[in-house]
């Protein structure tokens, strides 16, 4: 905040500043206060001003006094001469201005400049003669420039931490000017500051979300049914395309305060992937089922028809044959997940069986009939779907696991930009404090001394935002640990699956199914059927 007057000011000049002593009146820092805050509560929210506030730089034009001698500096003679304590009275105003600005402001400056020309008419038009002012003013306005970048810091939000952007600058700026527009309204920096992430953060998922649907529809729309791996692929990149965009749209927002967004944003880029997956499922049951039908019409349809005219020709291993070529010809065109895929050819083992039982005194008539080979049949597509889905369910773990590590890798990142934010605030914080101490010292102000020291005791939100910064990471690490758990756990049961000993167990468990049903076939021809009138 550049404030300009012109020559030395005095302390009658302060007594135009009485708006800053009505700052911790017309302005209230933080939402904690409920109602109309006390005077000492409002007195203790005053020390948080300078959190929020800009640098305080008077700037002194047309200066063509000289400083008193024992003033080796503006600034001192400013702290010396006109801001030093010489309270006269209780109500002395110009003193109450002097603390506020010492008191408010992060920090505070001093800078004179000679006037640029004493010709009226170069004054008229400063840009279009240059070359002519006073050689000591443009010197002046080069150190004044070089004055403003030492004290240029980002502007920093009521958390510790945080950076206001262009964006959120604006944004607080039209709900400050509501406020004031509102009677009976005092404009509050920490409302107005969570009203704007509140709504920022709450666009960028929207936007995020728009972007992932719009990514996964022009990648996979027409392309079902489809392996689920490459849709896992395509979520993937979705999903990275979406968190980027968060990502960019909450820049300066501190990962503790998005952390529940992104949480939400990932739930429910999980809520569509699961769609999607639903999705692909029926459509490869459809086009399995489809395909079953005619490759069973094209192989074993003949076959089995054959059974009722010419069985005593026909050898088990014909049935078998037609049976080889309806699964290669199955594994070769079935698309979309393998773990549907691999259900529907089991599903349509029972149904075969079903269909086979009309011929079952034909088949026990041939000579290489062998019904532990039927029954080995529809072992193997058990086996083969509990693989699909042990391989599925691995696939998925393993996305996720990827998901989580490069979410904690971004959270990772995200924390250390903060945690040299923080440092550097805390750095700048320490810095401008201590400047602000000495101000305080030089202008005798005891009373602002002690309250200053008393807030830099206090305030420790920047270690506790550390801290929490800190545990968020451990639990992201446990989670990732827990995750990889499960994917070593799902490991062992695909090699125990890949065991002999385990289709041995599928053949017995299918053969006793299979023999139930072959005992109930024959209970049911055994009893004699009866007419319902």
């Amino acid at each position: 905040m550049i404030y300009n007057s012109t020559g030395v000011p005095t302390r009658h000049d302060l007594d135009g500043l009485d708006f800053i002593v009505k700052l911790s009146e017309r302005i209230k820092l933080r939402s904690s206060n409920e109602g109309k805050p006390s005077m000492g509560a409002r007195r203790k929210d005053t020390e948080f001003f300078h959190k929020t506030f800009p640098f305080f730089v008077w700037l002194l034009r047309d200066v063509t006094q000289s400083i008193p001698p024992d003033c080796k500096d503006i600034k001192e003679y400013f702290l010396t001469r006109v801001f030093k304590d010489q309270r006269q009275s209780v109500g002395d105003k110009a003193q109450k201005v002097a603390e506020s600005i010492l008191r408010f402001f992060p920090g505070f400056q001093a800078f004179s400049l000679p006037p640029p020309s004493d010709d009226d008419k170069l004054l008229r038009n400063m840009n279009s003669n240059k070359s002519r002012l006073n050689p000591r003013f443009l010197s002046g306005l080069k150190q004044f420039k070089q004055l403003l970048r030492s004290v240029l810091i980002p502007k920093y939000s009521p958390n510790d931490g945080e950076i206001v952007t262009g964006e959120g600058l604006a944004a607080l700026v039209q709900l400050y000017v509501d406020a004031i527009n509102t009677p009976g309204v005092i404009p509050n920096v920490q409302t107005a500051w969570e009203t704007f992430v509140m709504t920022k953060c709450s666009e960028a998922c929207e936007a995020s979300l728009k972007l992932y649907d719009a990514t996964m529809n022009a990648e996979l729309s027409g392309k079902l049914p489809c392996d689920s791996d490459f849709i896992r692929v395509k979520h993937e990149l979705a999903l990275q395309k979406g968190v980027a965009l968060l990502e960019k749209e909450t820049f300066g927002i501190s990962a503790t305060t998005t952390e529940k967004y992104r949480k939400k944003l990932t739930g429910s880029f999980d809520e569509k992937l699961g769609w999607w997956q639903l999705e692909n499922g029926k459509l490869t049951r459809a086009a399995c089922d489809c395909l079953l039908k005619k490759l069973k019409k094209e192989h074993l349809d003949p076959v089995l028809a054959r059974l009722g005219t010419e069985g005593a020709k026909m050898s088990f291993d014909d049935i078998q044959q037609g049976y080889k070529r309806i699964e290669q010809d199955f594994k070769a065109s079935a698309k979309g997940a393998k773990d549907v895929c691999a259900e529907v050819f089991y599903e349509f083992h029972p149904l075969l069986m079903e269909e086979m039982k009309q011929y079952f005194g034909v088949l026990q008539q041939l000579k290489d009939f062998d019904e532990k080979k039927s029954l080995e049949m529809t072992a193997r597509a058990y086996q083969e779907q509990e693989m699909k889905k042990l391989e599925e369910q691995h696939a998925r773990l393993e996305q996720e696991n990827r998901e989580r590590q490069k979410d904690m890798e971004k959270q990772q990142s995200k924390f250390e930009e903060e945690r040299k934010r923080l440092q550097e605030q805390r750095a700048e914080d320490a810095k401008v404090q201590q400047e602000q101490m000495e101000n305080m010292i030089k202008a005798s102000m005891q009373r602002a001394e002690q309250d200053r020291k008393e807030f830099i005791r206090q305030n420790q939100g920047l270690n506790a935002r550390l801290e929490e910064m800190e545990r968020l990471n451990q639990e992201s690490q446990m989670e990732i640990a827990r995750l990889n758990q499960q994917i070593h756990q799902n490991m062992s049961q695909q090699q125990e699956a890949r065991k002999p000993g385990f289709f041995d167990k599928v053949l017995q468990m299918v053969t006793g199914v299979s023999s139930l049903i072959a005992a109930g076939a024959g209970l049911a021809a055994a009893v004699p059927k009866c007419n319902v009138m």
